[in-house]
């Protein structure tokens, strides 16, 4: 690979967002009584959606994630077991 090249694809990065949900608890099945039909699925809870930003460079170097929470303040306690450098965000 020219050097030319090599410097232009360092530059260029891509960046991806994921939401991950954090509803550990099974969904109810709501149906009526003597009915084999059921009706809708409802979940046990409020869905939360925890966000995770990757950023990654054309030849092949990476940037920690970021994780961000859906909650008002960030405790470290939850970057438990994260790859090394990630970052953490309440939001």
């Amino acid at each position: 690979m020219c050097t030319v090249c090599a410097s232009q694809a360092k530059d260029i990065w891509n960046m991806d967002e994921s939401g991950i949900t954090n509803v550990h608890t099974p969904a109810k099945l709501a149906a009526s009584k003597g009915r084999r039909q059921i009706s809708k699925v409802t979940r046990a809870e409020k869905e939360r959606t925890v966000t995770v930003v990757c950023y990654t460079s054309a030849v092949g170097s990476f940037i920690a994630p970021v994780i961000i929470f859906p909650r008002k303040r960030m405790l470290d306690l939850l970057l438990k077991g994260s790859p090394m450098g990630t970052t953490g965000a309440a939001a």
